[in-house]
């Protein structure tokens, strides 16, 4: 799986999004294809929750 490079900017937030929670949960039982949950993925990087 090949995740694009995404920029980093500070949220102020540290929490988990729950829709992020529910797309994890979802690509698991395959409800999503892989783009899908990169894009989750990228924004919690862009949002600075998690680091590349």
């Amino acid at each position: 799986m090949n995740v694009p490079s995404t920029t980093h900017s500070a949220s102020g937030s540290n929490e988990i999004p729950s829709w992020i929670k529910n797309n994890a949960g979802w690509w698991a039982e395959g409800k999503i294809d892989d783009n899908s949950f990169i894009q989750g993925i990228q924004f919690l990087v862009k949002e600075g929750l998690i680091n590349p």
